[in-house]
């Protein structure tokens, strides 16, 4: 669905709608989707690659998942990418984060990543897309104004992943991604 909620919304129902004994979604927005088409028949959703079930409300809890709705979470520490960035780049001060506000795992990433960067004296910028095709302008919008670009559990910036390695490649400012 490339992070398009409308999209997903249109497969998730399809799915369902098939008489899917079970649907596998991966990424927040399509388990989103998918959670809410099963709502009335209870087909069972298991997601992937979901940073905050819990933000995302797909589940209450990570100990008791839904009734039909479980999946596995894909967080990793902010601290040790952040650590590890400034292993390959010492003196960094400004890091761009190309994402879409409009996911939920993208804003509780950048939360995250937030506090970690502040206690290191490293500033977060956003470069935003809410689609795809955004994505490079969005990078693009933070040339000059950053030291290094990260793109963390975003479906969106992933989906046009290409895109951001181009405009890496062409400015020469490194890339770090943690999907």
């Amino acid at each position: 669905a490339q992070g398009q909620p409308a999209l997903a919304s249109q497969i998730a129902q399809k799915c369902i709608g098939q008489g899917a004994r079970v649907v596998v979604a991966i990424g927040t927005t399509m388990a989103q989707a998918c959670a809410s088409a099963a709502i009335r028949d209870k087909t069972p959703v298991v997601f992937s690659s979901v940073t905050d079930p819990v933000g995302a409300k797909l589940v209450k809890n990570l100990e008791k998942p839904g009734a039909n709705v479980t999946g596995a979470s894909n967080a990793t520490s902010s601290l040790d990418q952040l650590e590890m960035f400034l292993t390959f780049v010492p003196n960094l001060k400004k890091l761009g984060v190309i994402m879409n506000p409009g996911e939920a795992n993208s804003r509780h990433l950048f939360e995250q990543m937030k506090k970690v960067a502040e206690s290191k004296g490293i500033t977060l910028l956003q470069g935003v897309a809410t689609k795809t095709s955004e994505v490079a302008q969005a990078a693009r919008s933070l040339v000059g104004e950053v030291d290094a670009f990260f793109v963390d559990n975003d479906n969106t910036a992933l989906a046009a992943f290409s895109s951001i390695v181009a405009v890496s490649q062409q400015y020469k400012i490194p890339l770090f991604v943690s999907d």
